[in-house]
């Protein structure tokens, strides 16, 4: 649409003034992850003392990611940390 007016405009011989719009940028996200875990371990070896073996446990949680936008290459960069706690009762 804005090479409509501009031809237009160019046509009658009117002053064009282009307008740009910036792109604000977040320079800090913060995100919630939840998931879905499946869990199960076993091991074995050649003594009888070291084998174990875990039941298979399915569990759900909540994680929180946060994503850190660095100031150069025009913000393409970026710093990503998601701290998880996995636990086996």
């Amino acid at each position: 649409m804005t090479d409509l007016f501009i031809a237009y405009n160019e046509c009658h011989n009117e002053t064009v003034k282009y307008l740009e719009r910036k792109q604000k940028r977040d320079l800090f996200n913060l995100n919630i992850r939840p998931r879905y875990v499946y869990t199960s371990l076993n091991k074995s070896s050649n003594t009888e003392i070291r084998n174990f073996d875990f039941d298979n446990k399915s569990s759900f949680g909540l994680g929180v990611e946060a994503e850190f936008i660095l100031p150069f290459n025009k913000n393409k960069w970026a710093f990503t940390i998601e701290p998880t706690y996995p636990t086996y009762k």
